[in-house]
């Protein structure tokens, strides 16, 4: 058995109290013309069955004692069989890209039952080209989703292989522990964090709490105290748009638009970017060109949550969630798109730099920030969510306009049952008040944005894609026109809605920080 964290909890929870689901999902598409032997969907779902099988995550289910007071916990599932997560459709003809997304938009809609291991995979056959698509699901609350990366990555081969076959044989698993031993456990449990963890990290962790309270009030009070003033990622005020709804529907529609790999590369060499930092640029023409075709007038800066993995390298395929949330400015005010792309790569180089300082386990002040973590008990952590959700927190707090997240895919050739891999479409879960989250990964060849939102919240989600793909070419425009190799430019240029709250002088770190961003 193995205890899920905080955060794990918490997604699983917000859905069994009413909320919509976290699923991390996507759907990859598989091109058979290269397959050594004849291949159709049955063959495909075997294969993926017999490799599913074989991780061991992927035979357990989630169980917790009769009275919820102890931790969720991860257990084999002694009736599992992968063919029961499992499933075939096949799209209408001519199974293109409207029949496709559609397709994705109804498979996204639907629920994982949460007795039996947490994933689904669903087979769609029929799309033009002889093509397949494999989608799946996969709840948040067991992995993240550069986890689920790792955990999922040998389902894949780098070159064709034999289809392989589930195992016929019932699986040898533990006994699932009985109401009784999860009760005990869970009192063991709550008698331990208060007794021992909690006088332990009030020692460890006493000193520093008082300083950064201590620090707190000093600058609530104007007082004259000596503070180093830390860099930071000035973010505008988040103002709602259409997109950002409490409520969500029931329903998911998916768009997404493909770039060439190459193409992509060559702008974030001449530009001295990342290739993440023109993906979020793209993700920004793609809302301007959605507000500006269905009539709602934006005169500020949209605001993107974006969450950042803390994973350490060699933790990569842990169970459970290691990530930070950050905010950042789309800077969709900044018309020129090169000083666009200049500011969203000056506050991406400092999230990253900021984020890279801290310790995995402990913050800059030396609070044990995953000890504290540990004290929450399931009683409270329902206290809460019960709190959240009566009143509506999630649905009237808008922190961002849209989430973004960036999986990146893998840099070799894959291939799924002598199949290989043509292209990859993420759809991460769209949440309350941000009805739209952008999701940007990659194969070999192409880089690849999905738009996957509530059907209430985007009335036109074609314009998304469309709005990317019109940012590419007139960022290359602007590629045509950049300074030449040695040129200085402007690290950070401001926008007109954050200009007026960016008077007050930079710190000197911080300006170092921008001549980073110099076109060379």
């Amino acid at each position: 058995m193995s205890k899920l964290g905080l955060l794990d909890q918490m997604f699983y929870k917000l859905e069994t109290n009413g909320m919509p689901p976290a699923y991390m999902g996507g759907a990859m598409i598989l091109d058979p013309s290269e397959c050594p032997y004849p291949i159709d969907g049955k063959m495909i779902a075997d294969h993926i069955a017999a490799r599913m099988e074989q991780i061991p995550l992927m035979r357990q289910k989630l169980i917790q004692d009769p009275l919820k007071i102890g931790d969720m916990q991860l257990v084999d599932d002694p009736d599992f069989n992968a063919r029961n997560h499992i499933t075939r459709t096949a799209l209408t003809a001519p199974g293109g890209y409207e029949e496709l997304t559609e397709c994705l938009g109804k498979f996204s809609a639907q629920r994982l039952d949460l007795e039996r291991p947490l994933w689904h995979y669903e087979v769609i056959e029929g799309l033009e080209g002889g093509c397949y698509a494999a989608a799946m699901h996969l709840h948040h609350s067991i992995l993240d989703g550069i986890g689920a990366r790792e955990a999922l990555s040998s389902i894949w081969s780098t070159e064709p292989v034999a289809v392989e076959q589930p195992s016929e044989e019932s699986w040898r698993v533990e006994d699932e522990p009985s109401s009784f031993e999860l009760l005990q456990g869970a009192l063991t449990e709550n008698a331990k964090r208060l007794y021992m963890e909690m006088p332990s990290f009030l020692i460890r962790s006493g000193a520093p709490i008082m300083k950064a309270t201590f620090k707190a009030l000093t600058n609530a009070m104007n007082q004259d105290a000596k503070v180093i003033e830390e860099e930071k990622v000035e973010v505008p005020k988040v103002h709602k748009t259409s997109i950002n709804i409490a409520q969500l529907s029931p329903t998911r529609v998916l768009s997404y638009a493909e770039f060439p790999f190459a193409e992509i590369k060559s702008l974030s060499k001449q530009f001295s970017c990342s290739i993440n930092d023109i993906a979020i640029l793209l993700s920004s023409t793609a809302l301007e060109h959605y507000f500006e075709n269905t009539g709602e007038e934006i005169d500020f800066d949209l605001v993107a949550g974006m969450p950042i993995s803390t994973r350490n390298p060699d933790q990569e395929d842990a169970v459970g969630n290691a990530v930070s949330v950050v905010r950042l400015s789309l800077y969709n005010q900044i018309k020129d798109l090169a000083k666009r792309l200049q500011s969203i790569m000056a506050d991406t180089v400092l999230i990253k730099k900021t984020l890279g300082a801290k310790n995995e386990n402990k913050d800059p002040s030396g609070i044990d920030g995953k000890a504290m973590e540990g004290l929450v008990s399931p009683i409270v952590l329902d206290s809460l969510i019960y709190g959240v959700l009566k009143m509506n927190i999630l649905g009237r707090a808008t922190l961002a306009n849209v989430a973004i997240t960036n999986v990146p895919g893998s840099p070799v050739q894959l291939y799924l049952a002598g199949c290989r891999l043509k292209t990859m479409i993420p759809m991460a879960p769209a949440v309350p008040s941000v009805g739209l989250t952008i999701s940007i990964t990659s194969t070999p060849q192409t880089l690849i944005i999905g738009f996957h939102s509530c059907g209430k919240a985007v009335s036109d989600k074609e314009l998304l894609a469309e709005g990317a793909r019109l940012g590419l070419v007139a960022l290359k425009k602007a590629a045509g026109s950049a300074p030449k190799t040695g040129t200085k430019t402007k690290a950070k240029a401001k926008s007109k809605a954050a200009s007026k709250t960016k008077a007050k002088a930079k710190p000197a770190a911080k300006a170092q920080a921008r001549k980073k961003t110099s076109t060379k």
